[in-house]
């Protein structure tokens, strides 16, 4: 077992993204920001999802005939800047096995040994044209505590993270690229627009939720910049186990953030047996709400909360006590169910969470708290907010959005559910 927890001084290092065909910089890149954390005595370096050679790989049969460092030769590599450093390195990397390739995650000891490799288990849009998802959701013994592994898009499922849980993670690190999705009246994602308009709903809310849900801090490290077709938001961040941020990086350019951090045993998930079994039986949900679906026709509607009214329109939808909303599961069951609505009475002032459980179930919102209504999109984005409980909030939608349960065009919600590998 891993060692007691304490205190340790964590970083995150944010490379400059870059190509394919400047790999090899990628490798000066993680050079110099492993020197930088230790001349500022880190513990621990987490840096992002395929730090080397990049993430857009173009192809699998491309990759491979790249001339790169194949995966065997940078383990060696970063085993040895680890052994130098004397830290614990977590990077992300391209794994080969055969002809499969993996998304995953290095972690080493001060050593420089290989404690184990963590693979991506929730695929990202052009993730599923190269990668292989992963079979397991990886916590390892570290002279740290138990450290818990997710990669980018991993957070979005809340089960990967409750699994963690559920295994005794006391600090869970995070190799990621977290890709511009555009903030809602930025203009077109192809229109000029300013680093201020660079968007992801990681940064921006749902680490802090799955911290504060779950009880355990993170250390986050990202890409910045462009790396075509893609473009990187940076903001790399440190959270504590309350979900407060303690640092976050730039949007823009490389960065090294470092704090002291404290880990803490992971609150288990908040499920009923009967919950459990549905979260993790088989992938499929209910014929309302259809894994696949790319498009249907709107469907517009009037939603509004009010303390005294609420106003649903044509929609499958649900309540929920706010204590409720705390935890993922119930929210979850119901949208598997077919829920497109759910209305959450006596709601937490959390609005973070309840920005969570709209975007991670892609349906709406309806939260009453004890200072104000809000109606929540499938994105997570508040469309309407009051300024007192007595007022209302309202908002024209379109409920076909919550049974369109893809993040990207290659990103299936419901479909890429992975449930044999939870543990709740």
């Amino acid at each position: 077992m891993g060692a007691a927890f304490r205190t340790i001084r964590a970083a995150a290092g944010q490379t400059v993204a870059r190509d394919l065909d400047h790999a090899c910089d990628s490798l000066d890149d993680i050079a110099r920001l492993v020197v930088e954390a230790a001349r500022q005595r880190a513990d621990l370096l987490v840096l992002p999802e395929c730090a080397y050679p990049a993430y857009y790989v173009r192809g699998r049969d491309e990759y491979l005939r790249a001339d790169l460092l194949r995966t065997a030769a940078l383990l060696d590599r970063l085993s040895r800047m680890a052994a130098d450093a004397r830290l614990h390195l977590v990077c992300g990397v391209v794994e080969e096995v055969g002809d499969v390739l993996f998304n995953s995650a290095a972690v080493f000891d001060p050593a420089g040994r290989l404690i184990g490799m963590a693979r991506k288990n929730f695929l990202w849009d052009c993730d599923n044209r190269w990668f292989a998802a992963g079979d397991a959701i990886s916590v390892f013994d570290t002279a740290l505590g138990r450290v818990g592994v997710l990669i980018c898009a991993d957070a979005r499922a809340p089960e990967i993270t409750a699994t963690l849980a559920a295994q005794g993670a006391g600090l869970i690190v995070q190799p990621t690229a977290w890709v511009d999705v555009g903030r809602p009246g930025a203009g077109s994602r192809i229109e000029p627009r300013t680093a201020r308009d660079l968007y992801n709903i990681q940064p921006d809310f749902l680490i802090e939720a799955r911290a504060r849900e779950f009880g355990v801090p993170f250390v986050c490290a990202d890409k910045a910049g462009p790396e075509p077709p893609l473009h990187y938001v940076g903001q790399s961040l440190l959270i504590d186990a309350e979900g407060r941020v303690r640092q976050r990086g730039p949007i823009e350019g490389e960065a090294l953030i470092v704090d002291d951090i404290s880990p803490k045993v992971a609150r288990p998930a908040r499920v009923t047996a009967a919950q459990a079994a549905r979260l993790c039986d088989a992938p499929t949900a209910t014929i309302q709400a259809i894994a696949g679906a790319s498009f249907r026709e709107p469907v517009v509607a009037e939603l509004s909360v009010s303390r005294s009214r609420v106003e649903f329109g044509r929609s499958r939808h649900a309540a929920l006590d706010g204590d409720d909303m705390r935890s993922f599961a119930s929210a979850r069951c119901l949208a598997l169910d077919g829920a497109q609505v759910i209305h959450a009475t006596h709601a937490p002032e959390d609005v973070a969470t309840l920005r969570a459980r709209a975007a991670e179930n892609r349906i709406f919102v309806l939260a009453s708290t004890r200072r104000r209504n809000l109606v929540i999109t499938p994105d997570g984005w508040i469309a309407a907010e009051s300024s007192s409980p007595e007022d209302e909030a309202r908002a024209t939608v379109d409920l076909s959005e919550a049974d369109i349960k893809r993040f990207t065009p290659e990103t299936d919600l419901w479909a890429q559910r992975r449930p044999w590998c939870y543990k709740l």
